[in-house]
C-alpha cells in the first residue's frame, strides 16, 4: 500500500490523484510474472597464476569451493510499461582458503511510453562486479581469487519524436548517466569510475517532393570526472539533395566538430574542425542509394580534401547493408552496420568508431538481439534459443540478448575506440551453432595507453531428448598492450552436460579450462575446473 501525505490544499490533492489513477490504470494495466530462483554448485578448480592476480603468491593452488546463487526475476508488461527487475545474489565458500565471499548483482531498466509511442521514458540502475583491468585477471570470477570491482550506474533518457512519416521526422533525445566504481587496480587508480555525462540530440529531416530530401543532426554530449578534466564534444551536420535526372541526385554537406579536448593528441590536426562538400546520390531515397562527395575539411594547421563514400542497400525486410567511409579529425572514420536475417541463420556486423568515455558508451551499445534469454537464467547460449521469426514478440519473462560483448576497462579517461563485431547464428532441429568474430581498439588519450583485441567465439548446443543438452564454448581472444609492449593470448574452454530433471529442477556437470599465455612470464595464468550444479525455480 502506498500512502501519501500532501500539505497543500485538498484541491491539489485531488488533482494529483486523478493524474496518478489516470497514468496508473493506463501504464500499470499488464502481466505480472516473478520468477525466483536458486542453484548450489560444488567446484574442485586447480589455478596457477603469478602473484600480479594471485594474492596467494605464484604457487599453484588447489582448492574446492561451494557457489550459491539466489535468483529473484520481476518483469512486468503493459501497454506503456516495460519493466524488468533482476537481483542476484552470489556466495561463494572456499574450503582451503576459508574465505567467503559475497556479490550481488542488481539490473532493474524501465521503458514508459506516451502518445503511441512518441514519448519514451527510460530509467534504468545496475549494479554488477567485473575485473578494472584485463592486464591483472581477464578470467578472474570471485572464485580462484578475489579482485573484481563494484560498478554501479544509473541512466535516464527522455526521446520525444514524431510519427515516422515519408515527408518529414523529427526527433529529440536526452540523456543522462552516473557511473561510479570501486578503487582502481593501479596504483595511480586511474583504472576506476566516479563520474556523469550529459547528452542531447536533435535530428530532423524529409522530403521535398518524391527525389529532394533534407536532414539536420546537433548533439553535445558532457562528461564530468573526478579524476580527469571535464570532457565535451559538439557535432552539427545538415545534408542537402536535389534531382538533376530520374534517381540521380546532387548532394550537399556540412559537417563541424568541437572537442575540449588539448594538447597535441593528433598531430597537427585539431578536435575543432570544420568540413564541407559535395557529390552525387544515385538510387531510391526510401530504401537503395549510393552516394560519393568531394569534401573539404579545415583542422587546426591542416587543409585537406578528400573523397567520402557510402551505400545504403535494402533489398528486402530481411536484409540491409550500410556502410560508409570518410574522415574526421581523428583520421579515417568507417562505419558498418549489416543484418541478414533466414529463418534458421542470423547474421549481424558492425563496425563503427568515435572519441568518448566509458559513461558515453552506455547509451551507445547495440543490442543484436541474435537470441531469446530467460530474464531470471544467465546470458549464455545454453539457456538460450534462436526465434523462429524475425517478428518474434518477446513474453514477460524473457529478453534480447547478444551472446558475447567485448568490455572496456573500467576509467573515465577519454578514448579514440573502433570496435568491429561479427556475430552469427545457426539453429536447425536439435543443433545451435553461435559464432561472433571481433576486433577493438582503444587509444586512452590522456595515459598514452593503446589496447588492441582480435578474438573469436564459439559455441555448439545440442538437444539431446527432451531433458538433456549438451554446450561447448570456445573463447580466444589476442591483446596487445603496446604501450607495454606485451601481448596475451587468452583461451577459454568449457564442454557442459545440463538435465532437466522436472518443470523445476535441474542439474548441470561442466568441465572448463581458462589460460593466458603473455609474452612477460609473470603474467602467465591457467584455471582448470569441474563443477556440477543443482539448480530450482520456484513457478
Amino acid at each position: 500500500m502506498i500512502i501519501i501525505k500532501w500539505k497543500k490544499s485538498k484541491v491539489t490533492q485531488h488533482v494529483l490523484m486523478a493524474i496518478s489513477t489516470l497514468c496508473l490504470s493506463n501504464a500499470y494495466a499488464g502481466n505480472l510474472e516473478i520468477a525466483p530462483a536458486f542453484d548450489l554448485e560444488l567446484l574442485a578448480y586447480d589455478v596457477d597464476g603469478s602473484s600480479t592476480i594471485n594474492e596467494f603468491a605464484s604457487q599453484p593452488s588447489h582448492d574446492n569451493a561451494l557457489q550459491m546463487h539466489s535468483i529473484l526475476g520481476v518483469s512486468y508488461q503493459s501497454a506503456h510499461l516495460d519493466s524488468q527487475l533482476r537481483i542476484k545474489n552470489r556466495y561463494i565458500e572456499l574450503d582451503k582458503a576459508d574465505d567467503n565471499r559475497s556479490y550481488t548483482n542488481i539490473n532493474f531498466r524501465n521503458t514508459l511510453s506516451f502518445f503511441s509511442d512518441r514519448v519514451l521514458l527510460g530509467l534504468n540502475s545496475q549494479k554488477s562486479h567485473r575485473v578494472s583491468d584485463s592486464r591483472l585477471g581477464y578470467f578472474s570470477d570471485g572464485i580462484a581469487f578475489d579482485n573484481l570491482t563494484d560498478l554501479t550506474t544509473h541512466s535516464a533518457s527522455l526521446t520525444m519524436r514524431t510519427k515516422p512519416k515519408v515527408s518529414r521526422y523529427t526527433s529529440l533525445q536526452l540523456t543522462a548517466t552516473d557511473t561510479k566504481s570501486g578503487a582502481g587496480s593501479l596504483e595511480n587508480n586511474s583504472f576506476a569510475i566516479d563520474g556523469a555525462s550529459y547528452g542531447a540530440e536533435f535530428t530532423a529531416g524529409g522530403q521535398f517532393g518524391s527525389k529532394s530530401y533534407w536532414g539536420v543532426t546537433l548533439s553535445k554530449r558532457k562528461t564530468k570526472r573526478e579524476r580527469f578534466e571535464d570532457f565535451t564534444s559538439e557535432d552539427a551536420s545538415i545534408r542537402l539533395g536535389a534531382p538533376i535526372w530520374e534517381r540521380l541526385r546532387f548532394v550537399v554537406q556540412a559537417n563541424h566538430n568541437e572537442s575540449s579536448l588539448t594538447g597535441n593528441r593528433f598531430g597537427d590536426n585539431d578536435p575543432n574542425s570544420t568540413s564541407w562538400g559535395f557529390g552525387f546520390e544515385y538510387g531510391d531515397i526510401r530504401r537503395s542509394y549510393v552516394g560519393v562527395l568531394y569534401n573539404f575539411r579545415n583542422s587546426g594547421q591542416i587543409d585537406d580534401d578528400f573523397f567520402s563514400y557510402y551505400i545504403n542497400l535494402v533489398p528486402s525486410e530481411r536484409t540491409s547493408v550500410f556502410a560508409e567511409y570518410t574522415k574526421k579529425y581523428y583520421g579515417i572514420s568507417k562505419r558498418l552496420d549489416a543484418s541478414w536475417k533466414l529463418k534458421h541463420f542470423r547474421l549481424n556486423a558492425t563496425f563503427n568508431d568515435d572519441v568518448t568515455s566509458y559513461s558515453q558508451t552506455q547509451f551507445a551499445q547495440v543490442d543484436l538481439g541474435l537470441f531469446v534469454c530467460p530474464f531470471d537464467q544467465p546470458f549464455d547460449i545454453a539457456n538460450c534459443f534462436q526465434p523462429d521469426s524475425i517478428d518474434y514478440e518477446l513474453a514477460p519473462n524473457e529478453v534480447s540478448a547478444n551472446f558475447f560483448e567485448t568490455q572496456p576497462v573500467l576509467t573515465e579517461q577519454v578514448l579514440l575506440q573502433k570496435v568491429g563485431q561479427v556475430n552469427m547464428s545457426y539453429e536447425f532441429r536439435r543443433l545451435t551453432i553461435a559464432a561472433s568474430v571481433f576486433t577493438t581498439e582503444r587509444d586512452f588519450l590522456e595515459s598514452n595507453f593503446l589496447q588492441e583485441t582480435q578474438g573469436y567465439s564459439v559455441s555448439l548446443k545440442w538437444r539431446a531428448g527432451r531433458h538433456g543438452r549438451f554446450t561447448a564454448t570456445s573463447r580466444f581472444s589476442e591483446v596487445e598492450y603496446e604501450s607495454e609492449s606485451r601481448g596475451d593470448d587468452n583461451r577459454s574452454n568449457a564442454l557442459t552436460y545440463a538435465h532437466t530433471l522436472s518443470a523445476k529442477l535441474s542439474v548441470a556437470f561442466t568441465l572448463s579450462e581458462n589460460e593466458r599465455t603473455s609474452t612477460t612470464l609473470e603474467n602467465n595464468f591457467s584455471d582448470k575446473r569441474a563443477s556440477l550444479k543443482v539448480g530450482y525455480q520456484f513457478r
